[in-house]
């Protein structure tokens, strides 16, 4: 991991510099895009509370944006103020290869798990895992996983 990106503050910054603009908006529709492209870096920060905040998107309970903008940035500070777990990270890391694991030989797929497993076993850092599949991303063409930022975050 980048050293500089690891500590809770950095990723406040990140994640609230990018939330403002979609306060501005003022629209669903903004606030539905912030939470699909910011999904795995929330769910590697904090999958409890990056739920709770796609139920606010969903608005099953019919509260007005405002309210909705209010208790999604309020989960969005609890989430980055959580530091990276080991766990989490390995969590999210298999959700997105979950979206080539069809499009990939064996081989591919035992290269990337070994690679995964490395860094379970503290071989190696998270950042070879994310590049891992940020490659697998634009060469499968997954234009919903090349908008996260989880890939700027690394």
């Amino acid at each position: 991991m980048n050293e500089k990106n690891t500590d809770s503050q950095a990723v406040q910054n990140f994640l609230m510099s990018r939330y403002e603009p979609v306060v501005a908006s003022g629209t669903w529709k903004g606030l539905e895009l912030f939470h699909r492209n910011n999904k795995y870096l929330l769910m590697a920060l904090d999958p409890k509370s990056q739920k709770i905040m796609g139920r606010i998107i969903a608005n099953k309970q019919g509260i007005p944006l405002a309210e909705a903008i209010d208790e999604y940035r309020f989960l969005l500070k609890v989430a980055s103020d959580n530091s990276f777990q080991k766990g989490r990270l390995i969590n999210m890391c298999l959700h997105v290869f979950g979206y080539f694991r069809n499009n990939l030989t064996n081989k591919q797929k035992a290269d990337f798990l070994e690679l995964l497993e490395s860094y379970e076993n503290g071989n190696s850092g998270i950042d070879p895992v994310i590049a891992r599949l940020h490659q697998l991303t634009l060469v499968h063409d997954q234009t919903y996983l090349a908008e996260q930022t989880i890939f700027e975050f690394f």
